[in-house]
This record gives C-alpha cells, structure tokens and sequence, in this order.
C-alpha cells in the first residue's frame, strides 16, 4: 500500500478540486487525464537520468516567475509513487541489508529523488541576469562579476590612513528606494558620487551610560579625486545596465522616487522641492518648494477615481546631517525636528 501514496495523494487532490467545483459539467477530462500521463513520463525521464533533470530544472528557471514552480510541486507528488517502483535508483550504501532490503532501499530512492526535487525548487529564486555598476567611483573592489554580483579583488583596510576611498561610507546606493516603470522598462535609481579619507584606529568602544556608535576608524567625506561631491538619477534598462539618460545633481536626493502610469517620475529633493520629470527624457515638467528636505517615501494613491501623490517631507538622518558640511545651505540650517506629510492631486 505505501509505494501507492503519492498517486492516491494525487487523486485525492483531484477529487477535492472535482467536489469544490460549482461547475463540474464543464470540466474537461482529457486535459486532466494527458497532464497526468506527461507528468509520469517527465517523471521517469528525471529518474533515468540527471542530465535530463538539469535541463527540465534550466527551463524551469526563466518561468519559475510567472508560477512554473507548481509543475515541479505536482512532479514531486507521482515521484512519490514511482520512487516505489524504480526502487533501483537507490545510490549504494542506501539499503539495508536483510529482509527489509527492497523495502528500504525504495524509500531511501524516494528520499533522494524527492530531496533532489526540493534543492532544486529552493534553486528557482531570483537569478542574477547582470550586474552593472550603479555609480561611476568605486575603488574599494577592483571590480565586480557582471553576471554573478561577485566582488573581485577587495582592499582589506590595514591600520593607518587611507585616501580617496570610493564610495563613502554613506555607500554608492542609500537606503531610498528606486522605482520600475513598466511604461518605458527602465529603472531609476539615485547614485552617489563621493569618496572618503579613512584613518583605522585601535579604539575602545563606548557603552556607558548607553552605547555609542562605534566604527573603529575616523573618515572625511569628500568628492572623488578633484572634484566635489555629487550624485545622479540614472534611468536604466534593468537587464542590461544600459544608461538612457541621467540626471545630474550637485546635492542629489536622498528619498525614495516614484514613476506613474502617466509617465511621470516624482523625485523628492534634498533642498525641498518635489520636482516632477517626463520618464522617458528626464525632462523637468514641474515642481513645487515643500519647504523643507525630504528623506522619506513618496506614493501615489486614488481616491473617489481621483489620483494623488502624497510624500513625507522632514530633514535628518545620519547620511542627511552631513550635507551641512557638504553643500553649505540650505542643509546648515535646515531643521530636523520637524516634518508633515504632503498631498497632491493630480490633474
């Protein structure tokens, strides 16, 4: 009766997909019936050889996103069962010996080919297509494997002074969201272009009476080599890395950007405005002084079928209190006790 558990879980399956439907009339037996005979004959192929395994696991791969997976969830199921009967599959040092040979070494076969399954169903998650450098200064890698995200040959920081490290500690990307528009396929993405002077120091951290933020080193950020500090949004196919265009920033944004089905990109700026660009060109269409800077998240909502945009504005944060010594003002002065959330229709 056991080497029939997987088909008769199967079946039941299938016998409460037939009860909860409130039009049996209209199901279509053959289609059931041809899905089932090809899941046995993928079945056998993957147990008769991991060759053919791999390939149906590299097919998998690209449509695992659109909910391919499900198939190999139904394939693990008749495995169950004709685990049982290719009990041979069993790599040696699998069974038992004695009386309870076959029986054993037909379970250890369904335990490997069902474990085999499962690796591989973890395997189906996000695949690097490419990797591409989001920001012009990087120098603390000698660089970075495009199609596995791999860093080669990073400098490990001995004690003592070191210059122009790239990016600053304030990182190439910060912790502001991107955004992906289905309507021109590119991705926009705020980069940051400074460096630091770095000093290693032995220190002791500081933990009373409460703990303090401890780096061990010293560091002045600055602009890479000659030039002053700076960022960009760069709109890129996501696939390829390829920059359309790029939208050049003295004190770049430091906020999570927005594109719209309308073709609009919203991006919250460092001085306060909340600046709107055509998605496609990075032309500037419009914006308005919130008065204040911006290190939040923006989003847009409808209501009543009417459409808004509503960002939080408020300065701070341990990357936005440096833009006082960076960029002068208005970041020397600007508040950071304050902040209020603001909504915009739009037309």
């Amino acid at each position: 009766m056991g080497r029939f558990t997987g088909l008769i879980g199967f079946f039941a399956i299938l016998l409460i997909a037939y009860l909860m439907s409130s039009n049996k009339k209209a199901i279509k037996w053959r289609p059931v019936v041809w899905g089932l005979v090809l899941q046995i004959v993928i079945a056998i192929c993957v147990l008769k050889g991991m060759a053919i395994a791999d390939a149906l696991a590299s097919i998998a791969l690209p449509l695992e996103r659109y909910g391919a997976a499900l198939v190999f969830v139904g394939l693990a199921i008749v495995l169950g069962f004709l685990a049982r009967i290719q009990q041979s599959s069993a790599p040696a040092g699998y069974g038992l010996s004695g009386a309870e040979e076959w029986d054993r070494t037909a379970v250890a076969a369904r335990r490997v080919v069902l474990r085999d399954v499962a690796d591989r169903l973890r395997a189906l998650g996000p695949v690097p297509q490419n990797v591409w450098r989001g920001v012009d200064n990087i120098n603390f890698v000698k660089d970075i494997d495009p199609k596995t995200g791999e860093l080669i040959g990073r400098r490990d920081m001995s004690a003592g002074k070191h210059e122009n490290l790239c990016p600053a500690i304030n990182g190439g990307y910060s912790w502001p969201s991107g955004s992906y528009s289905p309507k021109t396929d590119l991705y926009y993405r705020v980069g940051y272009e400074w460096c630091m002077d770095l000093e290693i120091v032995k220190t002791e951290p500081i933990v009373e009476p409460v703990a303090q933020l401890f780096i061990g080193a010293d560091f002045t950020v600055k602009g890479p080599g000659n030039e002053k500090p700076h960022g960009h949004i760069r709109a890129r196919d996501p696939i390829t890395g390829k920059v359309k265009y790029e939208i050049r920033y003295q004190a770049p944004p430091h906020a999570s950007l927005l594109t719209t089905g309308g073709n609009l990109l919203f991006v919250p700026e460092a001085d306060g405005m909340l600046a709107a660009f055509d998605a496609t060109n990075g032309k500037r269409l419009w914006q308005h002084n919130n008065g204040q800077g911006h290190t939040g998240g923006i989003i847009t909502y409808t209501a009543q079928g009417k459409q808004y945009v509503a960002v939080m504005t408020g300065w701070g944060s341990l990357v936005g209190d440096g833009y006082g010594d960076l960029f002068g003002e208005p970041w020397k002065t600007m508040p950071k006790d304050s902040g209020v959330i603001k909504v915009f229709a739009l037309p």
